[in-house]
């Protein structure tokens, strides 16, 4: 079995959340809490820490190092940038994921969709042997892709921001509030640091551009 994978972080953003964190940090409960539900389109990664004297500190839908960090793409281990192992015909049994974009089931939403993907005789022979115990359904695998790129596209953009160029370097060099910033967003829409998030749409427009481009020719 293989997973649909987002790519792996640095865990640089762990060790800065919990370092200006101003309480201090017992446990991760969860990264991804599902308390107010998962969404097929717009789930947010919900964040749920422990401090030393029991209290539980709740970041769902609130901007942070560790669970906007990781959703930027802006730390991943370069590898995860040129991932070869994506693709729709893999060399495991089962690969599984969200089904993100997927509105049918209604009454399941809240608790979340699987996409599960059987790649050999052995695999389709074990789910079918589950009918009596899973419900599963045909997916539409045009729209599983089109909300999952990460299925089929192992190239990202985020190789080439200056961001991630300077990383190491600005790790150590910047506040945490400023890192914060470019790393995690913790900014309101009004302040002037939005201006960071319209360059990198732009910026990332024409660097897919020019990959095209480069890809024709």
């Amino acid at each position: 079995m293989d997973l649909i994978c987002g790519g792996i972080p640095s865990r640089i953003l762990i060790d800065k959340f919990i370092s200006q964190a101003p309480y201090k940090v017992k446990r991760v409960l969860s990264f991804r809490t599902k308390e107010i539900g998962w969404k097929p389109r717009g789930f947010r990664y919900n964040l749920k820490v422990e401090d030393e004297n029991g209290k539980i500190y709740d970041y769902a839908n609130k901007n942070n190092l560790i669970t906007t960090g990781f959703s930027l793409e802006l730390t991943n281990r370069y590898s995860c940038y040129d991932c070869p192992f994506v693709g729709k015909n893999r060399k495991s049994d089962f690969t599984i994921g969200d089904y993100w974009g997927c509105i049918k089931y209604d009454e399941e939403h809240f608790d979340g969709i699987s996409l599960i993907i059987a790649h050999t005789d052995k695999a389709r022979q074990f789910l079918s042997s589950l009918r009596d115990s899973l419900f599963y359904d045909k997916a539409d695998m045009n729209l599983a892709i089109s909300h999952n790129h990460r299925l089929v596209t192992g190239h990202s953009i985020q190789q080439y921001f200056l961001e991630r160029k300077l990383l190491a370097f600005l790790s150590s060099q910047l506040s945490d509030s400023t890192f914060s910033k470019i790393y995690a967003n913790t900014f309101s829409n009004k302040s002037p640091w939005i201006l960071l998030k319209v360059i990198r749409k732009v910026y990332g427009i024409v660097v897919n551009i020019i990959d095209r481009i480069g890809h024709k020719q």
